[in-house]
């Protein structure tokens, strides 16, 4: 997962990171609130990682192993997938 994934998608993958991460306490994750630099150093800070180690952690992680499911979208993809639709609803409106 890569930076903008992981802040676009906090809310969704917030319970799969407790799972996944849990030394941190509600109120850690919360106050990270989705911002990938303080998440790394939390990482950091928790579980004894270089910085190199806690960006790998997060690249090679995928939420639903651990969320008990697939996260649905992620925001590229829907960014993308949202713009051909408007395209599609231009073009129609035109005709």
């Amino acid at each position: 997962m890569n930076r903008q994934e992981f802040e676009a998608n906090w809310y969704k993958i917030m319970p799969a990171v407790m799972q996944k991460w849990n030394k941190f306490t509600q109120e850690e994750v919360s106050r990270i609130n989705g911002k990938y630099d303080p998440f790394l150093g939390q990482l950091q800070k928790k579980y004894g990682y270089s910085r190199e180690q806690a960006e790998n952690e997060i690249k090679n992680w995928t939420p639903a192993h651990h969320a008990g499911g697939k996260i649905e979208s992620i925001a590229p993809h829907d960014a993308k997938s949202n713009d051909k639709k408007g395209h599609h609803e231009k073009k129609r409106k035109a005709s």
